[in-house]
């Protein structure tokens, strides 16, 4: 795996040669992944929020606010939301998705997306609202033409649509929303294979918060 190995890479760079911007992405990269849930533990995550606080004091002092967007897409999409309330990650998380795609970076400003639209559910947000706001993403998504992030975010505005009114007047078929959700048999690859996987697990948490 590619991103743990550059990830432990720039840490062991920072420990040679100091700190510097790319080392705050490094630190928080790898707390992140200790965080992943198919082989976290209690102590790791324990460890990751430790380092995680690190970077985010670093970054602080750094005032770098063109790694905001992947900043807190790491930190408050994987980290924080072990220890932090999910309204504080929630805010973040958006500020993560407007400064991306106000960057152009709409790649990252995806990632913030789908993060906040799943904290900001299970944090408890106004379900109205926050349709409105996911129904907001995916037309941006579109605009960018994000195809692999959209499925997630659809996933969610489902949820939501069910637990306002079933979806009888809020599914995408009885509101003015025509967004089109790609396949990921339109791309066939590899990386699809793996966000094809996730994106059904992340169907399966929906249907048990549906339920």
């Amino acid at each position: 795996m590619i991103i743990p190995y550059h990830t432990c890479r720039m840490i062991r760079l920072t420990l040679e040669n100091g700190v510097c911007q790319d080392a705050i992405c490094g630190l928080i990269q790898h707390a992140a992944f200790l965080c992943q849930p198919w082989f976290a533990v209690p102590a790791d995550v324990e460890e990751a929020c430790r380092v995680g606080k690190a970077a985010m004091t670093l970054f602080e002092r750094f005032d770098s606010s063109e790694i905001i967007p992947e900043v807190f897409y790491c930190y408050y999409g994987f980290v924080a939301v072990n220890k932090e309330p999910l309204q504080l990650c929630t805010d973040h998380l958006r500020k993560g998705f407007e400064v991306g795609v106000s960057a152009g970076d709409a790649t990252i400003a995806c990632y913030n997306s789908i993060h906040l639209i799943r904290t900001a559910l299970l944090g408890g947000e106004e379900l109205s609202s926050l349709l409105k706001e996911a129904d907001y993403h995916l037309e941006v998504l579109t605009s960018f033409r994000i195809k692999l992030s959209m499925p997630y975010i659809n996933a969610y505005r489902e949820t939501i649509s069910t637990l306002i009114d079933k979806g009888q007047s809020t599914s995408p078929q009885t509101t003015e929303s025509k967004t089109v959700i790609p396949s990921y048999e339109a791309e066939p690859n590899a990386s699809n294979t793996v966000y094809a996987q996730r994106h059904n697990e992340t169907l399966y948490s929906n249907k048990v918060l549906q339920s």
